[in-house]
C-alpha cells in the first residue's frame, strides 16, 4: 500500500529565514514565523478541518492572549486606584487604560498584527493612539451610563465595557494597522 501523504501534491519548497527549505502541503498551511500559538491553533484547525481559516484564527488567538494580559493590567490598576486610593472611577479608568494601551501597542505590533509597509512606524503609532482614544471615549461613556445612570457596580461596568471595546479594537486594528479592507470596498 502506498502512503496517502506521499501521493498528495505539495507546494514548492519555500525558503525559511535560516535559508533552508521546507515543503508546504496544501492542507497544512505553515506560517513563516511559527510559534507555539500558531502551532496549537494550526493543530486545532487540522482537527476541525478549518485549515482555510488558520491564519485569521492564529491572529485572533494571539489577540486574545495579548488582550487577556492587557485586560489584567487594566483591571488590576483600575481596581487599585478605585478601591484603595478612592480615585473617581472615570479618572482611574484613564490611568489604567493608558498603562494597558502602552503594553498593547508593543505586543500588538511585534506579535499579533503585521503592519502595512505603506505606513511609517510613526503614523502607525499615531493611528493606534487615536483608535485607543476613541476606545477610551467609548469606555468612558459606557462606564458613565452603567455606573452613574444605572447605578451598577463599577467592576461589573468595567467588565462589560471591556468586552464591547475588545470587538471595536480587533476590527479597527485589522483595518488600520494591517491595511486590510473588506472585500466589497476593494
Amino acid at each position: 500500500m502506498s502512503n496517502p501523504k506521499i501521493a498528495q501534491p505539495s507546494r514548492p519548497a519555500k525558503p525559511t529565514p535560516s535559508g533552508s527549505s521546507r515543503t508546504q502541503s496544501p492542507h497544512r498551511p505553515t506560517p513563516s514565523h511559527s510559534d507555539w500559538v500558531d502551532r496549537l491553533v494550526l493543530w486545532g484547525c487540522r482537527l476541525l478541518h478549518l485549515e482555510a481559516h488558520a491564519a485569521i484564527l492564529q491572529q485572533l488567538a494571539k489577540f486574545v492572549i495579548v488582550g487577556v494580559i492587557n485586560t489584567a493590567i487594566d483591571w488590576v490598576l483600575y481596581f487599585i486606584l478605585d478601591e484603595f486610593f478612592h480615585i473617581n472611577p472615570l479618572i482611574a479608568n484613564i490611568f489604567s487604560f493608558t498603562a494597558s494601551t502602552t503594553y498593547s501597542y508593543f505586543a500588538s505590533m511585534s506579535w499579533v498584527f503585521h503592519p502595512t509597509r505603506e505606513k511609517t512606524r510613526r503614523r502607525l503609532f499615531v493611528e493606534f493612539v487615536i483608535l485607543n482614544l476613541i476606545a477610551l471615549g467609548l469606555t468612558e461613556i459606557l462606564l458613565f451610563v452603567m455606573i452613574d445612570q444605572f447605578t451598577w457596580d463599577s467592576m461589573l461596568a468595567k467588565i462589560i465595557s471591556t468586552f464591547i471595546t475588545m470587538i471595536f479594537n480587533f476590527i479597527t486594528r485589522k483595518l488600520f494597522i494591517e491595511g486590510k479592507r473588506p472585500r466589497s470596498a476593494r
